[in-house]
């Protein structure tokens, strides 16, 4: 099996990771850093022309979601969502 993953530090708002081709299974979802942000877990079912937020986190966090079908993920910060800090961002699956 391949792994395909994402990665950014968010360093201010309207950044993020690019988008993840994710397979239907658990992918694994992880913030890391001293921040004060929110960012958000957002998915696609167009390769990333629309989004809509699945959850947002505002701490640093390691845990693995679950993909019911073929689906866009990414980790993003909105507009006003940034204060200070760094936001390690990064999602990773094992391609099938």
């Amino acid at each position: 099996m391949a792994r395909r993953s994402v990665a950014t530090d968010i360093l201010a708002e309207n950044t993020g990771t690019d988008w993840l081709p994710v397979d239907p299974g658990l992918y694994s979802v992880s913030v890391q850093g001293s921040f004060s942000a929110t960012i958000y877990l957002q998915r696609s079912f167009d390769a990333g022309l629309t989004s809509e937020d699945v959850t947002s986190f505002g701490a640093a966090v390691a845990e693995n979601a679950e993909a019911a079908e073929h689906q866009h993920v990414r980790l993003f910060c909105k507009t006003g969502g940034f204060t200070s800090g760094r936001a390690g961002c990064r999602l990773g699956q094992y391609a099938r």
